[in-house]
C-alpha cells in the first residue's frame, strides 16, 4: 500500500453532534491532529461543506445536506482519501451516494455510542469495518505510513 499524503477529514457538524459531548471530542481531535499533521485538510459538514481552519469553526447545528456532501466529494479530482467522522444520523438514502461520489476513497469513523453503524458502513461501500473515533490517530498513522488499512 502506498503512503497517503492527501487526507481530508470531514466532520459531521449537524445538531446531533452537540449531544453527549461529541462536539468537544471533535474539537480535541482537531487540535491534536492539526498540530501533529498540519497538511491534513479538515472540513465541516451540515447544510454545506466548509473548511475547518481553527477550533472555533467546529460549531454543530442544523441538519446535514447529503446533496452538499455528494457535490463536495465529486469535486475531489485530485485523489486522496476522505475520512468521514459522523454519528450516521442522516436522511435515508444518501449513504450510497456518498460512497459513489467519493470514488471508493472513503473510510467511515463512528463517533458516539448511538451512532448508526449501518449508515456509516454503507457510506464506506458496505465495508465491514467502521472505525471508532478512538482509533482515528492509529488510522491516520497507517495511511500516512503506507501501512495496510483494514477496510473489510
Amino acid at each position: 500500500m502506498m503512503k497517503e499524503n492527501n487526507i481530508k477529514i470531514i466532520f459531521d457538524l449537524s445538531g446531533s453532534m452537540n449531544e453527549l459531548g461529541r462536539r468537544a471530542v471533535l474539537r480535541t481531535y482537531f487540535a491534536a491532529i492539526h498540530k501533529q499533521y498540519p497538511d491534513i485538510q479538515f472540513w465541516g459538514w451540515n447544510k454545506t461543506v466548509f473548511p475547518v481552519l481553527k477550533v472555533k469553526d467546529i460549531v454543530a447545528r442544523d441538519i446535514v445536506s447529503g446533496e452538499a456532501l455528494v457535490k463536495f466529494l465529486g469535486q475531489g479530482k485530485n485523489g486522496g482519501v476522505f475520512l468521514l467522522v459522523s454519528d450516521g444520523i442522516w436522511e435515508k438514502g444518501i449513504a450510497e451516494d456518498i460512497f459513489t461520489a467519493a470514488r471508493k476513497k472513503i473510510l467511515s469513523v463512528q463517533i458516539g455510542a448511538y451512532a448508526k453503524n449501518l449508515m456509516l458502513s454503507e457510506a464506506a461501500g458496505n465495508s465491514k469495518k467502521v472505525w471508532e473515533i478512538e482509533d482515528l490517530s492509529m488510522l491516520l498513522h497507517h495511511l500516512l505510513n503506507g501501512m495496510e488499512v483494514d477496510c473489510d
